[in-house]
Parts: C-alpha cells; sequence; structure tokens
C-alpha cells in the first residue's frame, strides 16, 4: 500500500508549500439567500491541487469534507503553477487565483456573462484572496482583495475586484525579500503572515489598520454631559416612523442650520412638528437667548437626516432623554 500524499506540493524557497487553501463561504453554491453574514459566509470551504485529478472544491459539512461542483470546471494548470488561493464574493461564488512563471491569473463570476472569466494575468508571486466583509460581517461596501508580492519579493502589493483586478496598489516594502504565505482575519483588522523561506525560518507579520464599526441597533438612556469642543455631524436613516420626545435646554452659542426644507408657507413650529417630504430652507442661525427651552416631539419619516448642532461653545449641559439609534453607520 502507498502512502504517498496525494496533494501536490510545491517550492517555497528551501521548504515546501501544500497546494491547499481554505476560506469561510457560502452555505450553498450560488445560494444568496436572505444576504446575511451567515448565508454568505458561514461555512468552511476548501481547494486542493489532487496530484491526479487536478483542483477540488471541498465544502465543511458537520464532521465531514463534502467534495462540491464547481459550477464550471476549473482550468487544467501547468504542472509548475504553484500558490493557488480561494474565496467567495457576495453573489456566494468562489474566486481562486494561482501563480505561474511570474504571472499571477484570477478566474471570477462575471454577472454581465453569467459565467466565470479571468483576470489578467499580471506580475506578481505568492497570490492570497481575502474576503473583506469577513473583517467585519459587514456586506454592503465589501470587497475582494487580492494580495501577492512583487517578482522580487520586496513589495507587498494588492488588487480589489471592484477594480476588475486592473489596479496594482502598493502596501508595503521590505528590505530583504519574502515569501507571502496567508492573510488571517482577526477583531476588525486583517494580518499578512510572511516568511524567510529558510528552513530555520524567521515568521513576519504586517497588520492593517482597524475598519469600521458598523452599528445595527442599541438604545442610550439618562443623561449626557457635554463638554466644550468640536463635534462633528453624524447622518443616519431613518427605518420608519419613530418619534423623538423630551425637553433640550439649549444654551448661549452659534448653532448651524437644523433642517433644510418646507414646502408649506406658514409651518407650525409649537408642540407637535410633522415632517413632510418637500424643500426646507435653512431654519436656524445665531442663538443669544441665555436658556430658551424647546420640548415637544417631531415624528420623523423614512429620509435621510443629519445632526444639527456641530459646535457647542458652553462649558456643560445636560441631554436628559431616551435615544434609539437605526441601523447605519456611525462616525465619532
Amino acid at each position: 500500500m502507498s502512502n504517498k500524499p496525494f496533494v501536490k506540493v510545491s517550492r517555497r524557497g528551501k521548504t515546501l508549500l501544500p497546494e491547499l487553501v481554505a476560506a469561510r463561504g457560502p452555505l450553498a453554491m450560488t445560494v444568496t439567500g436572505d444576504g446575511s453574514y451567515n448565508t454568505l459566509f458561514g461555512r468552511n470551504w476548501y481547494l486542493y491541487w489532487h496530484k491526479k485529478r487536478g483542483l477540488i472544491l471541498l465544502q465543511e459539512q458537520g464532521a465531514e469534507l463534502v467534495e462540491i461542483s464547481p459550477g464550471q470546471a476549473f482550468p487544467i494548470l501547468p504542472k509548475n503553477a504553484r500558490h493557488i488561493t480561494l474565496n467567495f464574493d457576495q453573489s456566494a461564488r468562489h474566486i481562486f487565483a494561482w501563480e505561474h512563471e511570474n504571472q499571477i491569473t484570477v478566474r471570477q463570476w462575471d454577472v454581465a456573462t453569467g459565467a466565470y472569466i479571468f483576470r489578467g494575468p499580471f506580475v506578481g508571486v505568492d497570490p492570497v484572496l481575502m474576503m473583506d466583509a469577513t473583517i467585519s460581517q459587514h456586506i454592503p461596501g465589501s470587497d475582494l482583495v487580492l494580495f501577492y508580492l512583487s517578482v522580487d519579493r520586496r513589495s507587498l502589493c494588492y488588487r480589489i475586484q471592484n477594480e476588475l483586478y486592473a489596479i496594482e496598489h502598493v502596501l508595503h516594502a521590505f528590505e530583504s525579500p519574502v515569501y507571502l504565505d496567508q492573510v488571517t482575519v482577526e477583531t476588525y483588522r486583517y494580518q499578512v503572515l510572511l516568511g524567510t523561506g529558510q528552513v530555520r525560518e524567521s515568521e513576519l507579520s504586517f497588520s492593517s489598520e482597524l475598519y469600521p464599526v458598523f452599528v445595527s441597533e442599541s438604545a442610550l438612556s439618562g443623561s449626557v454631559l457635554l463638554q466644550d469642543g468640536l463635534y462633528l455631524p453624524a447622518v443616519t436613516l431613518a427605518a420608519g416612523t419613530e418619534a423623538l420626545s423630551g425637553s433640550v435646554l439649549l444654551q448661549d452659542g452659534l448653532y448651524l442650520p437644523a433642517v433644510q426644507a418646507h414646502s408649506q408657507s406658514e409651518p407650525n413650529l409649537s408642540g407637535s412638528v410633522l415632517l413632510r417630504d418637500g424643500l426646507y430652507q435653512s431654519a436656524v442661525q445665531a442663538h443669544s437667548q441665555s436658556e430658551p427651552n424647546l420640548s415637544g416631539s417631531v415624528l420623523l419619516r423614512d429620509s435621510l437626516y443629519a445632526l444639527a448642532v456641530i459646535r457647542q461653545g458652553v462649558s456643560e449641559s445636560v441631554l436628559s432623554a431616551s435615544v434609539t439609534l437605526l441601523d447605519g453607520s456611525y462616525s465619532l
């Protein structure tokens, strides 16, 4: 009986590289379902290069690895190709890339043609694909990133699928040649893992800056003590009819325009204000009274709202009531 391994092995400097990679992918190929993160990236997938059968795609199902058809047959790679890499996009389709003679080629799903197409080849070595939705678990605006090294192995570069992999971006420069092994996902950042390709390996790493934190829904209740300083505007999308009620005590200072547009000639600003679709003119103004009290409630309609107060030049004031945050992205 032969115990020879069936996974192809490539050279990696003075060491070896098994041609087997893993990625997070959909519960079922081509099925986007509800579009949630779990549906699109809730399973472990693997791609390996079988010495006799070529590229094979596997999905982890419980304790088993099940072979899955790629939908469109994988190409037969040249024997001296190396460094295969796998990932998935928002359409629940796989993307893979490989290196051949210092050239990198990507195969991706093309919505316009309804088929897999090839991007490249372009100059580079050690390709690694990463879907950045796996960093923040936020699907909108996410993209596939192809990391790789320059041929002299001294520059870490990347291309993105949104640009059709056509533009090269240089991310980092190294003093001596390195080998790109993998890209791991951490809490709101990724880490690029590299090595020197020597028998006595020296491991290297390159970490990204923090990705934005997306807030779905939370409640803030009680009071907030504002300090002197500059406050940036925050924008959110009102996803339904929400009521903001309570009392706000304004201090002396300059306030920037609040609501922009009104199609009625005589709006009523006392008590309760019902905003309707239409054009609103700038409402606000410099405020010089000492303690005006604005109380009542505002019924918000579906639309995009920007906070009114940008800067408040007072030592402290108290905003009390309860504010429910709506779905959206917030910047501090």
